[in-house]
């Protein structure tokens, strides 16, 4: 028997703004978050993590068991079914390595105790075998790029006693890949869905409106809803509790984030508590259909992405005004409020309130009033522990 412990390593960096509020393991790809994956893998409720102290309030774990070997995990490591048995092969003091990294080791209870102690693992007493299962994640444009193929990985760890073989009035659904309904979907007519290309899952109590057309694979999350007409294009995860409408072509939402109206929003990573204001589009290809460079977070300097199609990657609670445009290859921060009538810069700092009159610090306390407005519509109250979270966010006192 052994317990599992997700710790975060000093790449963490490379996954913010999407990492500034979550553990890595709450990064959502295909249908489930990665901390899900685990779980599903190895057929466990019980997930402990190492993380960093900013966090421990928010993201509690129970206790770690003193009488027990300890698994742990690279966080940021996406697991696949094939992985299991590599994982239950492994003896105390053992380990696996993906190229070349050590992604995973089963380590006794005593020097577990010990990792805890210093605040991170220590595997100078391990020996490693390779693994080619699996892949480890190092930047957030990842998470868009390999989704399609994480939404297929998912469909293996989805019980096939549980698909939903639904028919709806006027409702067309087509194509060779199973489309997977959780209890409680709604679907209104004249909705279309298209399952030719991969796989489609509808979670629990999700709602797609009359006309909405979604194309696999694709992810309609818990208690999501699709506007009218909406029309969501394969390789997109829309987690639970979205409002979404308009073009959406390969796009994460991570949850409870809204873009209820027309637009266009191709490949790009949105955050929770973002609102995207009527004809908020984004361009994700380059007029001379070059490889794309977005903002390093550590240094806003633009690196190379290698991806010809690169939209946008959004920090939680971001809100875009009514017709903004967003460039090619852009990242902002946590909490960022864009309100100008022209391309706003690619790279915008937490806390930045842009307007047609320049950029300025986004007031501390008038952000957490709307932060406290947009959770309080779903019954989520804004804790002190996540107050502080924030302020530790603001301009200047970022790590």
């Amino acid at each position: 028997m052994f317990s599992i412990c997700l710790f975060e390593d000093k790449e963490l960096k490379h996954l913010h703004p999407l990492t500034l509020t979550r553990p890595v393991d709450q990064l959502r790809i295909g249908v489930f978050t990665l901390a899900e994956k685990w779980k599903l893998l190895l057929a466990t409720d019980i997930i402990h993590r190492l993380i960093r102290p900013e966090l421990r309030t928010l993201f509690p774990t129970k206790p770690f068991p003193k009488d027990e070997n300890i698994l742990w995990i690279r966080a940021r490591y996406i697991p696949e079914r094939s992985l299991r048995d590599d994982l239950l092969r492994l003896k105390p003091g053992e380990g696996l390595q993906y190229k070349g990294i050590s992604v995973a080791a089963l380590v006794d209870s005593k020097k577990s105790l010990n990792f805890i102690k210093q605040g991170e693992p220590d595997f100078s007493s391990v020996t490693f075998s390779t693994t080619n299962h699996g892949w480890l994640l190092s930047r957030p444009t990842q998470l868009f790029e390999f989704n399609g193929l994480e939404i297929a990985k998912d469909f293996t760890f989805l019980n096939p006693t549980q698909k939903t073989i639904s028919s709806f009035p006027h409702v067309a659904i087509e194509g060779t890949y199973p489309v997977y309904m959780e209890e409680g979907v709604s679907i209104e007519p004249g909705s279309v869905i298209l399952s030719h290309e991969g796989p489609v899952y509808l979670g629990r109590e999700a709602k797609l409106l009359a006309g909405a057309i979604v194309r696999g694979p694709a992810v309609i999350g818990s208690l999501s809803v699709l506007k009218m007409a909406a029309k969501i294009y394969k390789n997109t995860t829309i987690g639970p509790y979205c409002k979404v409408g308009g073009e959406v072509n390969n796009v994460i939402f991570i949850a409870h984030s809204n873009k209820s109206h027309e637009g266009y929003l191709g490949n790009s990573v949105i955050g929770e508590w973002c609102n995207l204001g009527a004809d908020t589009n984004n361009s994700n290809l380059k007029n001379n259909y070059s490889k794309v460079r977005l903002p390093d977070w550590t240094t806003g300097e633009p690196y190379d992405t290698g991806l010809q199609f690169c939209g946008t990657v959004m920090g939680d609670h971001c809100k875009t005004a009514i017709n903004t445009m967003i460039n090619t290859g852009s990242m902002f921060g946590v909490s960022c409020n864009i309100a100008t009538d022209t391309f706003p810069p690619k790279y915008l700092p937490s806390f930045s309130w842009l307007t047609s009159k320049g950029l300025e610090p986004y007031d501390f306390e008038k952000a957490m009033e709307t932060a406290k407005a947009m959770m309080g519509r779903r019954d989520i109250e804004v804790s002190e522990a996540y107050r502080s979270l924030m302020k530790s966010l603001y301009p200047g006192k970022e790590t």
